[in-house]
């Protein structure tokens, strides 16, 4: 692997892979979909998982995958809006502001989307935007464009869709109550096909919620991106938290659109051949690797020895890798470990050992 001057990421200030190549291309959809129709993104509600979406937005931006209609859910809506000005290093002071005490003080987030969400931007992009809202006590759905929204309630309505009772309060428009969106349609991919939608990338944070599994089947270019991994309690504003979850979001957009390759973890494209890259992942995954770090073959390879060699303890995965690893050594041929009933129980681990072995990792002596 030519070592290349990386990029500094601007979610979490790690290093990632070398841009040069990138291009719309490598994912398939971009050119495809400006000769066939209109691309729509798909916002997901989910609290403070919402940041997996901004670091899918980079990855979007990045790729050159222009967006013709965005709808979104309780934070998909106040992410959407985000988008649709266009502002990334603002969409992220902005997530900084978001913190656990808004839930008990709802007047907070108010004050951050009206100061923060410029409502005649929205409204003048050539971008389609549409959000969900639940109407109270009658818990009738209200899917609105922005051209329903009456001039001046833009945020009020964006915030009626994410308020997420009995959690956040109730919120009043005049005389009329909303609740969240979640209630009805958690992941609005109808609002984008009715819009005309041909190509849809809908980001599902898999929460509480209801879906429309009809619309989904409806959607016959649809791409669900969700994360492998757990994104952390949802009304729970942290920090710390949020970097990873911008950061999983931004890796794993760019594995579904094939810049990167893996499943739990991510590695540079080509890196491996599949074989080696299942055990890759699955060794990266029982010792517990950090998953928002890009790994080359060389930097697995020391993390993973540095790992074995060290006299931290070893937990009982960990411990059955290395031994299954040796036991190769000692019985490459007849290996009880390759039985397929043995396989179907400790699959992960004996992929994990067989990474090990086959790169070398274990001291025999």
């Amino acid at each position: 692997m030519s070592m290349e001057k990386t990029k500094e990421d601007p979610i979490s200030g790690r290093d990632k892979a070398p841009a040069d190549g990138w291009s719309p291309l490598s994912s398939g959809l971009s050119a495809l979909a400006r000769e066939h129709g209109k691309t729509a993104l798909v916002l997901g509600g989910g609290g403070s998982r919402g940041a997996y979406e901004l670091g899918v937005w980079q990855a979007l931006r990045e790729l050159d995958i222009k967006i013709d209609i965005i709808t979104g859910t309780s934070v998909g809506a106040i992410n959407g809006a985000l988008i649709i000005q266009d502002d990334f290093d603002k969409a992220l002071e902005i997530w900084k502001e978001f913190e656990t005490s808004m839930i008990k003080e709802s007047g907070r987030l108010a004050c951050i989307l009206k100061e923060h969400l410029d409502e005649e931007k929205i409204r003048a992009s050539e971008i389609d935007f549409g959000i969900v809202a639940t109407e109270f006590p009658s818990f009738t759905p209200h899917f609105m464009f922005k051209e329903d929204i009456p001039r001046g309630k833009m945020s009020d309505y964006i915030l009626a869709s994410a308020s997420f009772f009995p959690i956040l309060k109730i919120h009043a428009i005049g005389d009329s109550k909303f609740l969240d969106g979640a209630y009805n349609d958690n992941l609005p991919v109808g609002m984008a096909l009715e819009k005309g939608a041909q190509h849809i990338i809908a980001i599902d944070l898999e929460t509480i919620g209801m879906i429309d599994k009809n619309k989904l089947k409806q959607a016959k270019n649809l791409k669900t991106i969700t994360s492998k991994w757990d994104l952390g309690k949802l009304f729970v504003f942290d920090k710390e938290n949020t970097k990873r979850v911008l950061r999983l979001g931004y890796l794993e957009a760019m594995k579904i659109f094939n810049v990167f390759d893996g499943f739990f973890y991510t590695f540079p494209k080509s890196e491996f051949d599949a074989n080696t890259l299942t055990c890759a992942d699955a060794a990266a995954k029982i010792f517990q690797l950090d998953p928002c770090t890009i790994y080359s073959q060389l930097s697995l390879d020391n993390k993973l020895t540095e790992i074995i060699h060290s006299e931290a303890k070893k937990n009982r995965k960990q411990t059955l890798a290395i031994m299954i690893s040796k036991s190769f050594r000692e019985h490459p041929e007849k290996n009880r470990f390759l039985r397929k009933p043995v396989r179907k129980f400790f699959n992960e681990v004996i992929n994990a050992a067989t990474y090990l072995h086959q790169r070398q990792l274990i001291s025999y002596s």
